[in-house]
C-alpha cells in the first residue's frame, strides 16, 4: 500500500482504478479471502485518503435470468 501511496504522491495522481476488484481478491491469501470486504475497505480509505477519485471494476457473471452487480455485499463510504 504504501508503494502505491508513494507511486501517487510521485506522478501527482488523481484517480486511481482498481480493476478488478476480483483481481484483488484472488491475490489474498486463499486462508484470507473472508477478510475481503475489509480489506478493500481499507484500500479504498487509504487511496481516498490521500486525495484520489477511485474506480473499481468487478466482473459479474454474465446470466439471463438475473440482475446481480456482485456476488460481493460491499460498499464503500468516506463519511
Amino acid at each position: 500500500m504504501q508503494e502505491v501511496l508513494d507511486a501517487v504522491k510521485r506522478v501527482g495522481g488523481q484517480t486511481a482504478v482498481i480493476d478488478s476488484l476480483v483481481g484483488f481478491e484472488m491475490a489474498l491469501s486463499p486462508g484470507y479471502a473472508w477478510t475481503f470486504a475489509s480489506r478493500s475497505n481499507r484500500l479504498i480509505r487509504a487511496l481516498t485518503g490521500a486525495g484520489l477519485t477511485i474506480l473499481s471494476t468487478v466482473e459479474v457473471e454474465d446470466t439471463f435470468t438475473g440482475m446481480p452487480f456482485s456476488h460481493h455485499t460491499i460498499s464503500f463510504s468516506d463519511r
